[in-house]
């Protein structure tokens, strides 16, 4: 087992395990710290304070008393994450403020990792470095002190960056930083050395979509955590904070010097400049930052980790029991009535094929927004019978009952703007805050500092969930109570505060045992309190309208397939380790959609692959048969988690090197053995002609334990054919793409020892093709007994390789074998109503 190796003087602490170690040290009387994995480094860097100062932020630095030695506290620490060295330093953040000379006594907490108390699923054991500073007391002549937010790291022309093996063929232009946005619907880019993080030009876009006040900015930046690779050798610092309950947390950067010189990097999380006497417990520490350095390509898998370890601590919920259902709002919209819900529950009741758990009723019910119906069980005329009488429909057909709502917003006109003005959020002009245009009027916020508000929604969430008795909760645009600017009745909360106060209120209110789903919901303070997440805006039945005047001149994410798509690729990692993800509904009709088969089929392969809940939102009526039977291939969902080595979350390959990721890639362990699905993407309009090395197509961790001779069998799902046999290092020719679409493919491992007996290539039942529908297999010399069983109704067929002129027989299933560029392949038909065993004989 690896072993803590110390050393200090005077001057320095050093710890030292495996290739790794960290530095603590004094320069020039103030604390500094490095942190080193094998040749790759971040060091002689430094924590801070930030005072804000008339609109102006200020650091303060840790110093020790002059010509004291470096006396940090080391013990060995176990927490609910793992184990390791505990390092505790007390010092003294100090710094002129306007003239002033401030010093405020502090702790600084490095947590130095050894283990974990679950397997990483990496290729290696890295060691993870987490930072917290702690204010010990607070002077009392520090009154008009306002702290704008604590820095765990923080570099401003100093330090060093050390991602790439020699500095002589180091250039910065190959380092990229992957940026997350700040809510439900903002944008995650990857920002590469001539870009610049794009904040929305609009006002309101800016409410919606951003946490930034530009009083602490960069060329990049990023919510919560961040990657900041070397694209030439696939190194990285990944970091993130894994506290996010307290504070907002934001990572910023500018590009790296030819030397690998830090210009500024800070990470930090944000009281929101509450003046420091007044802030309360959660508001006397920074929240926790954790960073590893990465020599390999799988940042990825580590910065999913990092994201676990946040939903460790924040105690992320059990995964939903209902991760399917139908969803009123993307065929009705706002004009749903009563009618059209009970249209859709008869074809459910009558159709048992699609294998759904939920009706969920959207926007469309209520006499106005904010006036949901809570208080005089009112409804708008579409709704002639309320919506207590339409869940007890719902109930007695089977299924779980959902409902949308805005709880945050106080709608101008509306009956609860008349009877509690003294709610709205207003400006330090006293001016209100208009968070939203929708719906043709004006959305502002409440003032969830107030306890009042708070006994509101409790209120609110309490009549849905049991005396109208939904099962399920959508909470919509609740990014709106916090917008910056506002000026809160109580000051003593922050904004992630203010935003958790809510949640928590309608989580309360709703029970434990309801599913509650976040929606435009800034994301890290949801953790822990909401079932379900949104991870990208919503969707549409078209591809990507108005894209130049949207995303590239507004800098906004608007409704639509590819912004949804792309969004439920690159934060694939918050499945199961923040919340269970919610890619949005799934659009498959004909009528009133301008989606192509290959934008369809493309949508099912990354919802498929995803492993989110599926949500679908047509009228089911209208849908045909066809494409009834291409949905029903992602039906139930199969869930995924980066803890799972056997069922891996899917990861975008390429995600660090290119603006929107083409390979989509998970690992699956069916009965038959290890899968490896990969989707390869192209998002343009034009067909794409892709060449690549066939280990390209696969994780990292799982390539590194594959033997260099081993061969594979590639199997193109949505076009039902073999593409042919390859090594990892052979090169696959010309694979041509639809425009908008993807080729999706498994690639399985053929037996490195002679084989004589039928490999299974891939089901075409369920898009995970076999991992789902395969129960169990029984096979001897000469016989395999298959046993498949999946919820729903499914129809498809199983794919055999046959190797050595074997011969397949099978006394329940027809069987067609055909000859292609790779030998024989057997394909048998399975229609799937109930329990099923396939058996085959061959020789």
């Amino acid at each position: 087992m690896e072993e803590f190796k110390t050393k200090i003087n005077a001057n320095k602490l050093l710890v030292t395990i495996a290739d790794s170690k960290f530095e603590l040290f004094k320069a020039n009387e103030s604390i500094q710290f490095s942190f080193y994995s094998g040749d790759l480094h971040l060091k002689e860097v430094t924590s801070s304070i930030l005072i804000n100062s008339n609109n102006k932020i200020i650091p303060l630095f840790p110093y020790i008393e002059e010509k004291s030695e470096i006396r940090p506290i080391i013990v060995h620490f176990e927490n609910q994450i793992g184990s390791g060295k505990n390092i505790v330093i007390k010092c003294m953040f100090k710094g002129d403020i306007d003239g002033d000379f401030i010093q405020i006594p502090c702790s600084m907490d490095f947590n130095f990792y050894s283990s974990f108390k679950f397997p990483l699923n990496t290729s290696k054991m890295y060691h993870f470095l987490s930072i917290q500073i702690k204010i010990d007391f607070i002077p009392q002549d520090l009154s008009d002190v306002r702290i704008y937010g604590f820095s765990p790291l923080y570099a401003k022309n100093m330090g060093h960056l050390k991602l790439f093996p020699d500095f002589n063929t180091f250039n910065p232009r190959n380092i990229s930083f992957y940026s997350n946005g700040w809510q439900s619907w903002s944008i995650n880019r990857l920002l590469k050395y001539d870009d610049k993080w794009p904040s929305c030009p609009v006002k309101i876009g800016r409410i919606n979509m951003e946490n930034q006040d530009q009083k602490l900015s960069g060329r990049y930046q990023s919510e919560w955590h961040s990657v900041i690779t070397d694209m030439s050798s696939d190194s990285a610092l990944v970091m993130g904070f894994i506290t996010l309950k307290d504070q907002f947390s934001r990572i910023l950067m500018d590009p790296i010097e030819e030397d690998g010189s830090v210009s500024w990097l800070c990470a930090y999380s944000q009281t929101d400049s509450i003046p420091i006497l007044q802030l309360n417990s959660g508001l006397l520490k920074s929240e926790v930052l954790m960073l590893v350095l990465v020599n390999n390509p799988e940042s990825y898998d580590v910065l999913a980790h990092i994201c676990h370890f946040g939903g460790i601590n924040e105690k992320i919920r059990p995964s939903p029991v209902v991760k399917s259902g139908w969803c009123s709002w993307y065929y009705y919209y706002t004009k749903v009535k009563e009618l059209d819900i009970i249209s859709n529950l008869e074809y459910f009741k009558k159709n048992k094929n699609l294998p759904i758990g939920l009706i969920q009723l959207d926007d469309g019910y209520q006499t106005w927004i904010s006036d949901w119906g809570v208080d005089n069980n009112t409804f708008n005329e579409k709704f002639p019978h309320g919506l207590k009488w339409l869940v007890q429909k719902i109930h007695k057909a089977g299924f779980k009952a959902g409902l949308w709502v805005a709880p945050f917003f106080i709608a101008d006109k509306s009956q609860l703007l008349s009877n509690h003005p003294d709610w709205i959020l207003k400006n330090q002009d006293a001016k209100l805050i208009n968070t939203a245009y929708n719906w043709g009027h004006k959305n502002y916020a409440m003032d969830l500092s107030q306890d009042e508000a708070i006994q509101h929604l409790n209120s609110l969430s309490q009549v849905i969930g049991h005396n109208w008795e939904f099962d399920f909760l959508k909470i919509d645009f609740i990014y709106a109570s916090e917008a910056l600017g506002a000026i809160y009745k109580n000051p003593n909360y922050s904004r992630a505060q203010i935003l958790r106060r809510g949640v928590q209120a309608i989580r309360d209110g709703l029970g434990e045992n309801k599913i509650l789903l976040g929606c435009g919901a800034p994301l890290g303070p949801c953790v822990g309190l909401v079932d379900v997440m949104r991870i990208g805006t919503d969707t549409a039945a078209k591809w990507s309208p108005q894209e130049i005047l949207f995303t590239k001149i507004g800098k906004l994410a608007m409704p639509s397939l590819k912004a949804t798509l792309r969004s439920t690729i690159q934060r694939s990692y918050m499945h199961n380790t923040w919340f269970y993800n919610d890619p949005d509904c799934v659009v498959v009709r004909e009528n009133r959609s301008k989606l192509t088969i290959d934008e369809i089929l493309l949508q099912l392969t990354v919802f498929g692959l995803s492993g989110g809940q599926v949500l679908i939102s047509d009228d089911e009526n209208l849908v045909s048969k066809d494409r009834l039977k291409l949905l029903n291939k992602i039906l139930p969902p199969g869930s995924s988690s980066p803890l799972d080595s056997t069922n891996s979350m899917p990861i975008p390959l390429n995600i660090f090197k290119e603006s929107i990721p083409t390979i989509y890639s998970r690992t699956v362990e069916t009965k038959f053995g290890k899968r490896y699905l990969t989707s390869l993407i192209n998002w343009t309009k034009k067909n794409v002609s892709r060449t690549i090395t066939l280990k390209k197509l696969i994780r990292y961790d799982d390539v590194s334990k594959l033997e260099p001779e081993q061969k594979f069998i590639i199997f193109d799902f949505w076009n039902e054919k073999s593409v042919g046999i390859y090594s990892l290092d052979e090169i696959i020719e010309e694979i041509i793409i639809p425009p908008r679409g993807c080729r999706y493919f498994s690639i399985i491992p053929i037996p490195l020892h002679v084989n004589t007996s039928p490999i299974f290539l891939s089901s075409t039942i369920h898009i995970l093709q076999g991992y789902l529908e395969i129960k169990n297999i029984k096979e001897n010399q000469q016989r395999i007994q298959i046993f498949l069983d999946l919820p729903g109704v499914h129809s498809g067929d199983l794919y055999f390789y046959l190797p050595n002129s074997c011969s397949l027989q099978s006394e329940t299933n027809s069987i067609k074998i055909s000859e292609t560029n790779v030998g024989s392949i057997a394909k048998v038909h399975s229609f799937l109503s109930e329990e099923q065993i396939i058996e085959l004989s061959f020789n």
